[in-house]
């Protein structure tokens, strides 16, 4: 850590703390039961009540994306660094030093301030300009910045999601997709009503035999790894990556495989519309179902 002599004389550019800020929810079992819908079947009950504990003693809230769960790992975001901070009291303001780049890496530099302590904590951050997310480089780096010097100012001992080494970790666990089954299958398809997809999947070729959905499904993670799109086309992949869900658990793998590979907006944006859409299909599905038990 880098700690400044003195605060600035100059005015800092000062983040007031909200009003709004969440607080620690109560109702810890509905959580743990949306949250174990989240993850899919891929994450241990083990890990989970883990997940669980880490958020009751700090205050976060895994339904809102304060922390992730890797590899069974607990990672605070983000997000959750923010929140942290806004719900101590104690935070004073941030200030951006220093945004730039050289010639591997974006690069800031920011000062956290709290109310309690004299000197502020100062960090910087940068991001590769080789990374997945290289259009959005300086925001990286900006993010990384305010994780270190949060992580610090607040005491913060848990890894830092956005510190990930994702072209790392891509390399080691999704360069062979041939062999991984992304969609499976979990009911019976109606030969009536085949499904619709939005968008034709890169490499597909219009007039050949139709792919399957989980070779649909690699075609366009496949075209996200690119990691050259804009955020608009990124976002309409990824809805058309989830339009092959047909559940909770399938979606959140998809999910899942889509974060790494692309810009959280547009992950996000895309989720929120297919769980929108497969949680009114289970409605409708209740709905029909009950007309037919009153008749038996």
């Amino acid at each position: 850590m880098t700690a400044d002599p003195a605060r600035p004389t100059h005015a800092p550019t000062v983040v007031q703390p909200s009003a709004n800020a969440v607080q620690p929810q109560e109702d810890w079992g509905e959580i743990r039961r949306v949250f174990r819908d989240m993850v899919g079947r891929g994450i241990s009950e083990a890990q989970i009540d883990a997940a669980i504990l880490v958020c009751k003693a700090t205050g976060f809230n895994p339904i809102l994306q304060h922390i992730n769960l890797i590899d069974g790992k607990v990672y605070v975001t983000h997000k959750g660094l923010w929140n942290l901070a806004h719900r101590s009291k104690m935070l004073n303001g941030i200030e951006i030093l220093e945004q730039g780049e050289n010639a591997t890496h974006y690069t800031a530099r920011v000062s956290i301030f709290r109310k309690d302590m004299d000197h502020p904590f100062t960090f910087n951050g940068r991001y590769p300009k080789t990374g997945r997310n290289k259009q959005y480089g300086e925001e990286m780096a900006l993010a990384r910045a305010e994780c270190m010097a949060l992580r610090r100012a607040f005491d913060v001992s848990m890894p830092i999601y956005e510190e990930i080494n994702w072209s790392e970790r891509e390399q080691q666990q999704h360069t062979n997709l041939g062999a991984t089954t992304i969609i499976e299958q979990t009911a019976t398809p109606n030969p009536d009503t085949p499904p619709t997809l939005p968008l034709t999947a890169p490499g597909e070729v219009p007039g050949a035999a139709p792919l399957t959905p989980n070779e649909r499904a690699k075609n366009l993670l496949a075209y996200l790894r690119e990691d050259e799109h804009p955020l608009e086309e990124q976002e309409e992949a990824c809805r058309s990556l989830f339009a092959l869900s047909g559940t909770r658990d399938t979606l959140q793998r998809l999910y899942n495989a889509a974060l790494k590979l692309c810009h959280q907006d547009a992950v996000d944006a895309a989720w929120y519309a297919r769980l929108g859409e497969l949680e009114q299909q289970e409605t409708t599905i209740i709905e029909v179902a009950a007309p037919e038990e009153e008749q038996q």
